[in-house]
């Protein structure tokens, strides 16, 4: 099974999302969606998929993000694309504690495309907001930090993100690779959790 995030052929902006298992081919076009949004319907998605198919796929196996479709929107002037393109193009994600790759970068019908893990995604939001000032991106990382607080993270949610507030953007992507090995066991739920922010 696949999700795919590309270009919006109806609108010739914004993302649209494919979704793919076996002879299904199903669009959702209806309107351009900005990566949050994309990302936001694409977990409604898959939780109804799973539900309905009593699968268990997680974002991270399924979610496939066209490049073709972030340097156009990049160019509109959606930030998750272009911060997401410029990570890609860094390289940055590369880096890791404990050895973890967050973004995954595959060759699909002659396309390259990106995957997400689920501290890729808390690590983009967080790049997002510092860079863009991202009040939805703001809101994704406040969830990851209200989901650590709820599997050990002491001191609360406010306290976590109190405390990321004070570090640079270096520090603080460290913090947040420090903090996902130690409080999330369940990348899956993880990012089901901080999706609920972007919508």
């Amino acid at each position: 099974m696949e999700i795919r995030f590309e270009l919006n052929q109806r609108h010739g902006r914004g993302f649209q999302l494919r979704l793919t298992h076996g002879p299904l081919d199903k669009l959702y076009d209806e309107e351009p969606l900005n990566l949050y949004q994309a990302g936001a319907s694409a977990a409604t998605l898959l939780e109804a998929v799973n539900k309905e198919m009593g699968t268990d796929y997680k974002p991270e196996q399924v979610w496939r993000v066209a490049n073709d479709a972030l340097e156009p929107n990049a160019k509109l002037g959606d930030f998750g694309a272009a911060r997401m393109l410029q990570d890609i193009k860094s390289g940055q994600y590369e880096l890791s504690i404990p050895a973890q790759v967050d973004v995954t970068m595959m060759d699909v019908d002659g396309q390259k495309e990106a995957m997400l893990s689920a501290r890729g995604v808390a690590l983009f939001c967080y790049l997002t907001y510092m860079d863009e000032h991202n009040e939805k991106a703001r809101a994704t990382v406040r969830r990851f930090c209200e989901y650590i607080a709820s599997h050990g993270y002491k001191g609360g949610a406010a306290n976590a993100l109190a405390e990321l507030d004070v570090l640079g953007k270096d520090d603080g992507a460290m913090w947040i690779k420090r903090a996902y090995a130690r409080y999330v066991q369940d990348g899956n739920s993880c990012i089901t959790y901080m999706m609920g922010a972007m919508a």
